[in-house]
């Protein structure tokens, strides 16, 4: 199937770099089949210390704001991260760009404010006792946050 171009350089067939296109991510890296797990975290004295998949989603959408009795603060990743990317997908079920619709909507409907957007998640529960947050699996640091959820 090679064929080669009177310069004497091979060609390579399109279906081939079409394929390797798809197959690389924004960051220019193929795609993992598995991808890292993303930890939902929160400061170590938070007074839960697991929650379910609903309950965080209901956290981020700010549907539920309090666990125990205790109130939460949502804290997102910067919206142009892979790990905001990530998180979005996997856990509220929807791209960044619907998550940013329904921000409006909520705005719109009943004056609320979107999640503040943090670098580092990490630190952020680390220094927020009510905050709630996530980071990828390598980002976390047992001596700055707990682990209430893996996704």
């Amino acid at each position: 199937m090679r064929r080669h171009l009177q310069n004497g350089f091979e060609f390579i067939p399109m279906l081939v770099l079409i394929l390797l296109a798809l197959t690389l991510g924004a960051s220019g890296r193929a795609q993992s089949p598995n991808p890292e797990p993303i930890y939902v975290i929160a400061n170590k004295g938070f007074p839960a210390d697991a929650l379910t998949a609903s309950q965080a989603k209901r956290i981020f959408l700010k549907q539920q704001r309090s666990v125990n009795g205790t109130p939460v603060m949502p804290i997102n990743a910067r919206r142009t991260s892979l790990l905001r990317k990530q998180f979005d997908e996997r856990l509220l079920q929807m791209t960044v760009v619907d998550e940013l619709s329904y921000w409006e909507d909520q705005k719109m409907q009943h004056g609320m404010q979107v999640p503040t957007e943090i670098r580092d998640t990490v630190r952020a529960v680390f220094s927020a006792p009510i905050g709630i947050s996530y980071c990828f699996q390598s980002e976390f640091k047992a001596s700055a946050a707990k682990i209430l959820l893996k996704i």
